[in-house]
């Protein structure tokens, strides 16, 4: 037996040698095994208006910057979703990543050389969470914003329609949050932040209206607390 062992390994190194999957990998036979299936027609979304309604099984989708990144750790806000519209059996996906701005997406090389994930997933609808990191531009930026996000929202309704019919998704723009202020001195003082973030939280409700989007004003909601040092530890009413 001791004497076949030698032998036996000859075999089998020939045989991996010769298996097609020891062949160099193939990126058409890739792009052919991850092609998108054929997309049928999706039921007409609800009305783009608050508060919102969704589809059965719709398909949500996060993008943006890391407001909304955190919530792969903290999914308080798709646990709030599940809850509030349980029938509905919704179906979330998370594609924001820290650093984005509307007019920044910074991917790795090739990243859609085999596969577009976001394409894949054909959300019909989007929550949008921008205006934080653009607004370390102030008031000069404005204008740039607006301009930026308009575009955004055109190309991603090109770019990832919600079946083969090339029907758009909707999108929910959010309002960055407030900056919340520490108390200490050696952190930044929030109400200078604060004040660009108005701005370009009332630039966002101006282009979602002009969009034909609605939009969701955290900003307003979260304030009071975040320029003061005082408890706000009671929930917020914001998601009703």
């Amino acid at each position: 037996m001791i004497r076949r062992l030698p032998a036996i390994a000859v075999c089998l190194l020939l045989g991996c040698l010769c298996s097609p999957l020891s062949a160099q990998p193939s990126r058409e036979l890739a792009q052919k095994l991850m092609a998108l299936p054929e997309r049928p027609k999706r039921p007409d979304l609800p009305p783009s208006a608050l508060p919102l309604r969704f589809l059965k099984s719709e398909r949500i989708a996060f993008l943006g910057n890391s407001t909304a990144e955190r919530m792969n750790l903290f999914g308080h806000f798709e646990t709030l979703l599940h809850s509030r519209f349980p029938d509905q059996q919704l179906v979330i996906r998370n594609f924001a990543r820290p650093a984005e701005e509307v007019g920044v997406q910074q991917r790795s090389a090739d990243y859609t050389a085999l596969d577009d994930p976001q394409l894949a997933f054909s959300a019909d609808t989007y929550f949008c969470f921008f205006g934080f990191n653009e607004s370390y531009a102030g008031p000069a930026g404005l204008d740039a914003f607006r301009a930026k996000y308009h575009q955004y929202l055109d190309t991603m309704a090109q770019r990832y329609p919600r079946d083969d019919t090339k029907a758009a998704p909707r999108f929910i723009l959010v309002s960055p949050i407030a900056f919340e202020d520490s108390g200490d001195p050696l952190q930044p003082a929030a109400a200078p932040i604060n004040e660009n973030l108005k701005l370009y939280s009332a630039a966002i409700a101006a282009v979602a209206p002009n969009a034909n989007w609605p939009s969701l004003m955290c900003w307003k909601r979260l304030t009071p607390c975040c320029n003061s040092s005082r408890d706000c530890s009671t929930p917020s009413t914001a998601v009703t």
